[in-house]
């Protein structure tokens, strides 16, 4: 342990006399220096980095959420580009000891790329997610 803290100290003053221009990285030691530190360059900082048009930013157009005390929640929203959604839950056998489930009812909908609206409804409770849409495949019963 000793050793890993000598040897960050070690690199954190080279690191500074690098910065501070009193040693080089490139060039070789000098007499009266002990060791010649290999630190690389300082790396940009990744806000600095540059940065291309901005997105397509697609406006909200309408939002509505309700959280309650009790633990259900609604909330839904729209797009201006079309998509919708919408979702709410509760506590299903509230109170009940190793019978409690949250459950959760929501369907969202978007314009599919031939422009037809395309809708999932779904719901999620103890026995798993399920989904179904007029567009998604339905599972082969056994």
């Amino acid at each position: 342990m000793k050793a890993v803290l000598l040897l960050l100290f070690v690199a954190t003053v080279a690191n500074a006399l690098v910065l501070k221009g009193r040693v080089s990285a490139a060039a070789p030691a000098q007499p009266g220096q002990r060791f010649r530190p290999a630190v690389p360059p300082p790396l940009p900082v990744a806000g600095a980095a540059v940065r291309g048009p901005a997105p397509n930013i697609i406006p909200i157009v309408r939002q509505a959420q309700d959280v309650g005390f009790d633990g259900t929640f609604q909330y839904s929203y729209e797009t201006a580009n079309g998509i919708t959604v919408q979702e709410k839950g509760y506590l299903k056998n509230a109170g009940v000891k190793d019978q409690e489930a949250q459950v959760v009812e929501g369907s969202f909908s978007y314009p599919g790329p031939d422009g037809k609206l395309l809708t999932v409804r779904y719901y999620a409770d103890e026995t798993g997610f399920h989904a179904e849409g007029d567009h998604l495949p339905v599972p082969v019963k056994a």
